[in-house]
Protein backbone atom coordinates (compact mmCIF):
# COMPACT_ATOMS: atom_id res chain seq x y z
CA UNK A 1 0.00 0.00 0.00
CA UNK A 2 1.48 3.56 -0.21
CA UNK A 3 -0.03 4.99 2.75
CA UNK A 4 2.10 1.86 4.36
CA UNK A 5 5.09 3.31 2.20
CA UNK A 6 4.91 6.56 3.17
CA UNK A 7 5.05 5.85 7.13
CA UNK A 8 7.79 3.09 6.51
CA UNK A 9 9.98 6.16 5.04
CA UNK A 10 9.01 8.11 8.23
CA UNK A 11 10.35 5.66 10.33
CA UNK A 12 13.67 4.82 8.57
CA UNK A 13 14.95 8.43 8.65
CA UNK A 14 13.86 9.53 12.21
CA UNK A 15 15.37 5.96 13.77
CA UNK A 16 18.53 7.21 12.19
CA UNK A 17 18.09 10.60 13.47
CA UNK A 18 17.42 12.51 10.76
CA UNK A 19 14.32 15.33 11.08
CA UNK A 20 11.65 14.86 8.34
CA UNK A 21 9.10 17.68 6.36
CA UNK A 22 6.71 16.45 5.72
CA UNK A 23 4.18 18.09 3.09
CA UNK A 24 -0.03 17.10 3.14
CA UNK A 25 -2.14 18.24 0.47
CA UNK A 26 -5.31 19.66 2.88
CA UNK A 27 -7.25 20.52 0.03
CA UNK A 28 -7.78 21.21 -3.82
CA UNK A 29 -9.84 23.17 -6.08
CA UNK A 30 -10.26 22.65 -9.94
CA UNK A 31 -7.39 21.04 -12.08
CA UNK A 32 -4.70 20.77 -9.75
CA UNK A 33 -2.11 18.04 -9.76
CA UNK A 34 -1.83 17.88 -6.34
CA UNK A 35 -5.21 16.45 -5.13
CA UNK A 36 -6.78 16.31 -1.29
CA UNK A 37 -4.97 13.55 0.42
CA UNK A 38 -1.81 13.79 -1.30
CA UNK A 39 1.54 13.74 0.77
CA UNK A 40 5.36 13.73 0.42
CA UNK A 41 8.14 13.38 2.97
CA UNK A 42 11.96 14.81 2.59
CA UNK A 43 14.64 13.70 4.87
CA UNK A 44 17.56 15.61 5.69
CA UNK A 45 19.84 13.60 3.05
CA UNK A 46 17.76 14.79 0.22
CA UNK A 47 15.73 11.74 -0.16
CA UNK A 48 11.77 11.47 -0.55
CA UNK A 49 9.14 9.53 -0.92
CA UNK A 50 5.44 10.52 -1.97
CA UNK A 51 4.35 13.32 -4.32
CA UNK A 52 1.94 16.76 -3.71
CA UNK A 53 1.30 16.81 -7.81
CA UNK A 54 4.63 17.50 -9.36
CA UNK A 55 6.18 20.01 -11.73
CA UNK A 56 8.28 23.01 -10.61
CA UNK A 57 5.60 23.58 -7.50
CA UNK A 58 6.52 20.09 -5.69
CA UNK A 59 10.14 21.46 -6.59
CA UNK A 60 10.47 24.70 -4.77
CA UNK A 61 8.70 23.67 -1.52
CA UNK A 62 10.61 20.96 -1.44
CA UNK A 63 13.86 23.21 -1.51
CA UNK A 64 12.45 25.26 1.39
CA UNK A 65 12.13 22.00 3.18
CA UNK A 66 15.13 20.83 2.32
CA UNK A 67 16.59 24.47 3.54
CA UNK A 68 14.78 23.96 7.13
CA UNK A 69 15.65 20.76 7.44
CA UNK A 70 19.43 21.22 7.31
CA UNK A 71 19.57 24.09 9.81
CA UNK A 72 17.20 22.33 12.13
CA UNK A 73 14.64 24.81 11.91
CA UNK A 74 11.03 23.30 13.01
CA UNK A 75 8.37 24.20 10.82
CA UNK A 76 4.32 24.05 10.81
CA UNK A 77 2.47 26.12 8.52
CA UNK A 78 -0.02 26.49 5.19
CA UNK A 79 0.67 27.44 2.25
CA UNK A 80 -1.54 28.60 -0.66
CA UNK A 81 -0.71 27.73 -4.29
CA UNK A 82 -2.48 28.69 -7.29
CA UNK A 83 -1.43 27.65 -10.36
CA UNK A 84 -2.19 30.76 -12.89
CA UNK A 85 0.11 33.26 -14.19
CA UNK A 86 -2.80 36.03 -13.58
CA UNK A 87 -2.79 35.23 -9.97
CA UNK A 88 -1.89 38.20 -7.49
CA UNK A 89 0.30 36.05 -4.77
CA UNK A 90 0.59 32.48 -4.23
CA UNK A 91 1.79 31.81 -7.53
CA UNK A 92 2.97 27.68 -7.73
CA UNK A 93 4.90 28.49 -11.44
CA UNK A 94 2.55 26.25 -13.28
CA UNK A 95 0.02 26.89 -14.86
CA UNK A 96 -2.49 24.17 -15.46
CA UNK A 97 -5.39 25.91 -13.36
CA UNK A 98 -6.96 25.36 -9.94
CA UNK A 99 -5.71 25.63 -6.35
CA UNK A 100 -4.55 23.46 -3.31
CA UNK A 101 -3.56 23.93 0.41
CA UNK A 102 -0.69 22.58 1.94
CA UNK A 103 0.62 21.67 5.16
CA UNK A 104 4.73 22.15 5.51
CA UNK A 105 5.13 20.00 8.92
CA UNK A 106 8.73 19.04 10.80
CA UNK A 107 8.74 15.79 12.53
CA UNK A 108 11.99 14.92 14.81
CA UNK A 109 12.36 11.36 16.89
CA UNK A 110 9.77 12.55 19.12
CA UNK A 111 7.33 11.57 16.58
CA UNK A 112 8.95 8.46 15.85
CA UNK A 113 6.37 6.77 18.36
CA UNK A 114 3.04 7.99 16.68
CA UNK A 115 4.38 6.82 12.85
CA UNK A 116 5.04 3.25 14.57
CA UNK A 117 1.41 2.92 15.67
CA UNK A 118 0.11 3.41 12.28
CA UNK A 119 2.23 1.46 10.87
CA UNK A 120 1.27 -1.65 13.17
CA UNK A 121 -2.50 -0.53 12.01
CA UNK A 122 -1.39 -0.70 8.50
CA UNK A 123 0.21 -3.80 8.27
CA UNK A 124 -1.97 -5.59 10.41
CA UNK A 125 -4.67 -4.21 7.35
CA UNK A 126 -6.94 -1.84 9.80
CA UNK A 127 -7.88 1.62 9.58
CA UNK A 128 -6.70 4.52 11.76
CA UNK A 129 -6.93 8.40 11.35
CA UNK A 130 -4.97 10.95 11.35
CA UNK A 131 -6.08 14.71 12.99
CA UNK A 132 -3.39 17.24 12.18
CA UNK A 133 -4.03 20.76 13.06
CA UNK A 134 -2.04 23.90 13.49
CA UNK A 135 -1.06 22.24 16.96
CA UNK A 136 0.85 19.25 15.82
CA UNK A 137 -1.14 15.78 15.00
CA UNK A 138 -2.76 12.79 16.44
CA UNK A 139 -4.34 9.77 16.05
CA UNK A 140 -7.98 8.48 16.79
CA UNK A 141 -10.29 5.91 16.08
CA UNK A 142 -12.35 5.80 13.23
CA UNK A 143 -15.59 4.57 14.28
CA UNK A 144 -16.95 8.20 14.24
CA UNK A 145 -15.71 9.60 10.72
CA UNK A 146 -18.21 9.74 8.15
CA UNK A 147 -16.22 10.70 5.27
CA UNK A 148 -12.37 9.60 4.33
CA UNK A 149 -10.84 12.93 4.61
CA UNK A 150 -12.26 16.30 6.34
CA UNK A 151 -10.64 19.25 6.27
CA UNK A 152 -12.29 22.87 8.09
CA UNK A 153 -10.75 26.10 8.20
CA UNK A 154 -11.41 28.86 9.87
CA UNK A 155 -8.99 32.70 10.41
CA UNK A 156 -8.34 31.32 14.38
CA UNK A 157 -7.48 27.80 13.38
CA UNK A 158 -7.54 24.42 10.88
CA UNK A 159 -8.01 20.90 11.12
CA UNK A 160 -7.36 18.08 8.74
CA UNK A 161 -8.82 14.63 9.28
CA UNK A 162 -7.99 11.39 7.33
CA UNK A 163 -8.47 7.84 8.10
CA UNK A 164 -6.06 5.74 6.43
CA UNK A 165 -6.29 1.75 5.65
CA UNK A 166 -6.85 -0.16 3.02
CA UNK A 167 -9.12 1.19 0.46
CA UNK A 168 -9.78 -2.43 -0.51
CA UNK A 169 -8.98 -6.13 0.49
CA UNK A 170 -7.74 -8.78 -2.16
CA UNK A 171 -7.72 -12.28 -0.52
CA UNK A 172 -6.04 -14.73 -3.22
CA UNK A 173 -7.20 -18.36 -2.60
CA UNK A 174 -3.84 -20.48 -4.03
CA UNK A 175 -0.35 -19.97 -3.27
CA UNK A 176 0.75 -21.18 -6.66
CA UNK A 177 2.47 -19.93 -9.56
CA UNK A 178 -1.07 -17.99 -10.75
CA UNK A 179 -1.81 -16.53 -7.63
CA UNK A 180 1.97 -15.22 -6.44
CA UNK A 181 1.89 -13.04 -9.45
CA UNK A 182 -2.22 -12.35 -8.82
CA UNK A 183 -0.68 -10.77 -5.56
CA UNK A 184 2.18 -9.00 -7.42
CA UNK A 185 -0.31 -7.34 -9.41
CA UNK A 186 -2.72 -6.47 -7.10
CA UNK A 187 -0.46 -4.72 -4.60
CA UNK A 188 1.28 -2.27 -7.07
CA UNK A 189 -2.74 -1.86 -7.46
CA UNK A 190 -3.11 -0.37 -3.57
CA UNK A 191 -5.06 -3.12 -2.95
CA UNK A 192 -4.01 -5.00 0.80
CA UNK A 193 -3.51 -8.66 -0.16
CA UNK A 194 -4.01 -11.99 1.76
CA UNK A 195 -3.19 -15.13 0.08
CA UNK A 196 -4.45 -18.45 1.36
CA UNK A 197 -2.83 -22.03 0.76
CA UNK A 198 -4.01 -25.55 2.70
CA UNK A 199 -0.11 -26.86 1.59
CA UNK A 200 2.28 -26.02 4.09
CA UNK A 201 5.84 -25.50 2.98
CA UNK A 202 4.70 -25.01 -0.61
CA UNK A 203 7.71 -22.71 -2.57
CA UNK A 204 5.70 -20.21 -4.26
CA UNK A 205 3.80 -19.49 -1.34
CA UNK A 206 6.62 -19.12 0.62
CA UNK A 207 8.36 -16.96 -0.92
CA UNK A 208 5.57 -14.32 -2.08
CA UNK A 209 6.74 -10.93 -1.08
CA UNK A 210 4.25 -9.34 -2.44
CA UNK A 211 1.40 -10.53 0.01
CA UNK A 212 0.72 -8.59 3.37
CA UNK A 213 -0.70 -11.51 4.84
CA UNK A 214 0.04 -15.50 3.82
CA UNK A 215 -2.27 -17.82 5.76
CA UNK A 216 -1.78 -21.61 5.62
CA UNK A 217 -5.52 -23.24 6.29
CA UNK A 218 -7.97 -25.92 5.48
CA UNK A 219 -9.88 -24.23 2.60
CA UNK A 220 -13.24 -25.66 4.56
CA UNK A 221 -12.50 -22.72 7.23
CA UNK A 222 -11.90 -19.60 4.89
CA UNK A 223 -14.84 -18.10 6.29
CA UNK A 224 -12.75 -17.89 9.68
CA UNK A 225 -10.17 -15.30 8.13
CA UNK A 226 -12.45 -13.51 5.53
CA UNK A 227 -15.12 -10.94 6.55
CA UNK A 228 -18.32 -9.56 3.84
CA UNK A 229 -18.34 -6.34 3.18
CA UNK A 230 -18.12 -3.75 0.14
CA UNK A 231 -14.07 -3.41 0.86
CA UNK A 232 -13.75 -6.94 0.52
CA UNK A 233 -12.20 -9.03 -2.71
CA UNK A 234 -12.08 -12.21 -2.92
CA UNK A 235 -10.59 -14.46 -6.54
CA UNK A 236 -10.18 -18.21 -6.08
CA UNK A 237 -7.29 -20.00 -8.31
CA UNK A 238 -6.48 -23.49 -5.86
CA UNK A 239 -4.40 -25.83 -7.26
CA UNK A 240 -7.48 -28.24 -8.39
CA UNK A 241 -10.90 -28.46 -9.06
CA UNK A 242 -11.13 -29.72 -5.32
CA UNK A 243 -9.73 -27.02 -3.82
CA UNK A 244 -11.91 -24.71 -6.05
CA UNK A 245 -14.83 -26.12 -4.54
CA UNK A 246 -14.23 -25.97 -0.99
CA UNK A 247 -12.84 -22.64 -1.28
CA UNK A 248 -16.12 -21.77 -3.32
CA UNK A 249 -18.66 -23.63 -0.52
CA UNK A 250 -17.02 -21.79 2.50
CA UNK A 251 -17.36 -18.53 1.05
CA UNK A 252 -20.80 -18.46 -1.12
CA UNK A 253 -23.15 -17.52 1.91
CA UNK A 254 -20.89 -14.42 2.12
CA UNK A 255 -21.11 -11.35 -0.21
CA UNK A 256 -18.31 -9.31 -1.04
CA UNK A 257 -17.52 -6.66 -3.76
CA UNK A 258 -15.83 -9.10 -6.03
CA UNK A 259 -16.13 -13.44 -5.74
CA UNK A 260 -13.92 -14.23 -8.97
CA UNK A 261 -12.59 -17.58 -9.52
CA UNK A 262 -10.22 -18.76 -12.22
CA UNK A 263 -10.98 -22.15 -14.32
CA UNK A 264 -12.03 -23.36 -17.56
CA UNK A 265 -15.51 -23.66 -18.94
CA UNK A 266 -15.57 -27.03 -18.17
CA UNK A 267 -14.56 -27.14 -15.04
CA UNK A 268 -16.52 -24.05 -13.97
CA UNK A 269 -19.70 -25.80 -15.37
CA UNK A 270 -19.15 -28.78 -13.69
CA UNK A 271 -18.50 -27.21 -10.23
CA UNK A 272 -21.51 -24.44 -10.63
CA UNK A 273 -23.70 -27.30 -11.21
CA UNK A 274 -22.56 -29.40 -8.21
CA UNK A 275 -23.22 -25.74 -6.02
CA UNK A 276 -27.04 -25.96 -7.70
CA UNK A 277 -27.63 -30.42 -7.61
CA UNK A 278 -26.54 -29.58 -3.54
CA UNK A 279 -29.04 -26.75 -2.72
CA UNK A 280 -27.21 -23.87 -3.03
CA UNK A 281 -29.12 -20.73 -4.00
CA UNK A 282 -29.10 -19.43 -7.31
CA UNK A 283 -28.36 -15.57 -5.59
CA UNK A 284 -25.61 -17.16 -3.68
CA UNK A 285 -24.07 -18.66 -6.82
CA UNK A 286 -24.42 -15.70 -9.85
CA UNK A 287 -22.51 -13.46 -7.36
CA UNK A 288 -19.46 -15.68 -8.54
CA UNK A 289 -17.85 -14.13 -11.70
CA UNK A 290 -16.33 -17.32 -13.38
CA UNK A 291 -14.27 -17.71 -15.57
CA UNK A 292 -12.58 -14.70 -13.76
CA UNK A 293 -11.03 -12.26 -16.27
CA UNK A 294 -11.51 -10.04 -18.97
CA UNK A 295 -9.52 -11.78 -21.84
CA UNK A 296 -10.40 -15.45 -21.90
CA UNK A 297 -7.68 -16.56 -24.11
CA UNK A 298 -4.37 -16.18 -21.17
CA UNK A 299 -1.66 -18.46 -21.43
CA UNK A 300 0.77 -17.29 -18.37
CA UNK A 301 0.43 -16.59 -14.76
CA UNK A 302 1.07 -13.13 -15.67
CA UNK A 303 -1.08 -12.49 -18.10
CA UNK A 304 -3.94 -14.21 -16.32
CA UNK A 305 -3.17 -12.29 -13.39
CA UNK A 306 -3.34 -9.24 -15.43
CA UNK A 307 -6.91 -10.08 -17.02
CA UNK A 308 -8.40 -11.17 -13.65
CA UNK A 309 -6.80 -7.16 -11.96
CA UNK A 310 -8.14 -5.52 -14.93
CA UNK A 311 -11.97 -7.25 -13.99
CA UNK A 312 -12.12 -6.33 -10.08
CA UNK A 313 -10.19 -2.59 -10.90
CA UNK A 314 -13.50 -2.36 -13.09
CA UNK A 315 -15.52 -3.36 -10.24
CA UNK A 316 -14.01 -1.40 -7.61
CA UNK A 317 -13.91 2.20 -9.36
CA UNK A 318 -17.02 1.58 -11.60
CA UNK A 319 -19.77 0.16 -9.76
Amino acid sequence: MKDLAFWRFLRVQLKAGQPVGWLQVLEHEGSSPGRQGFRMAIASDGSMTGSVGGGIMEHKLVEVLRDHLKKREPFWEIKRQIHSKEAAKDQSGMICSGSQLLALMYLDFDALKKVEEVILYLEKGESVAINVNAQGWSLEPTDNLKTKINFTASKADWRYTEKLGPKAVAHVIGGGHVGLEMCKVLTGLDYFVCNYDDRPGLNTFEANPFAHKKIITDYAYLSKYIPSGDDQFVIVMTFGYRGDDVAVRALLKKRFRYFGMMGSKTKVATLLEGLRKDGFEEADISQIKTPAGVVLHCETPAEIAVSIAAEMVGVRNFS
